[in-house]
């Protein structure tokens, strides 16, 4: 990278718009939604790929406001539980992208890239589906709770 580039990524990265805040908290009904529409405008690789990533950070957004939620909803005990969880599921997470990026994957080619993104998503809805059934035993209202049926 030149010096140029890198003090135009500099800049770029220190802007206003680069530290908007993250989306607002969408149900997962309206995810899909939107996720299905623009897999439906959007046929390359690149495109979709751009989708899903649009996808995953809707679903981050949505998965840090239900977690917040149930935090402050939880008793200490259960809080502290649900902090051990959460971060056994973001190692798993993780863990679990690193497999998609392993050396098996050379040479599949472009596909590839549409499926590990596809699957990120997948992970993250299931997090979140899984601690709004979670606040639903503890009857812990979410935001948009009532949109994610």
């Amino acid at each position: 990278m030149t010096r140029i580039a890198f003090w135009l990524a500099c800049l770029a990265a220190a802007s206003p718009a680069a530290r908007a805040a993250p989306p607002a908290p969408l149900s997962p009904k309206a995810i899909d939604t939107s996720l299905d529409a623009c897999m439906q405008n959007h046929v390359s690789t690149a495109e979709m790929v751009d989708c899903a990533g649009a996808a995953a950070r809707a679903y981050d957004a949505t998965l840090n406001a239900t977690y917040q939620a149930l935090l402050a909803g939880l008793d200490a005990k259960s809080a502290q539980k649900l902090r051990d969880a959460q971060r056994k599921w973001l190692q798993f997470r993780d863990a679990d992208a690193e497999v998609w990026q392993a050396p098996w994957t050379s040479g599949t080619g472009t596909i590839l890239r549409v499926q590990s993104a596809a699957h990120a998503v997948s992970q993250l809805r299931a997090r979140v589906e899984s601690l709004a059934e979670l606040a639903d035993a503890a009857s812990i209202d979410l935001p948009g709770q009532d949109e994610t049926k």
